[in-house]
């Protein structure tokens, strides 16, 4: 919703380059864990969304409006206060 294809695809080189140019031996665990900490969010509402979707009996790769942002849209938020919010997570992760 915020990225589109060409952001999502340069955030994702950027992430897997940062991780790969930060390899001195006493941060291996920094080096491992920046991605998952950096994608936690995205990656949980993804992983949310399949379980949801199979508990109901749903197909799981279909497309719905439950993702986080669009429950904080349905709240009345801006997408810009989506994005604040968002990365505010991001932060505190």
């Amino acid at each position: 919703m915020f990225l589109g294809d060409t952001g999502s695809l340069t955030l994702g080189f950027v992430l897997g380059a940062t991780s790969l140019l930060e390899n001195r031996k006493g941060t291996v665990a920094v080096t491992l864990l920046l991605p998952m900490v950096l994608l936690a969010i995205p990656l949980l509402d993804a992983a949310l969304a399949f379980v949801r979707r199979v508990r109901r009996g749903r197909h799981p790769f279909r497309r719905d409006t439950e993702h986080l942002h669009h429950r904080l849209l349905g709240l009345g938020l801006t997408p810009r206060q989506i994005l604040t919010v968002v990365y505010g997570l991001a932060v505190c992760l």
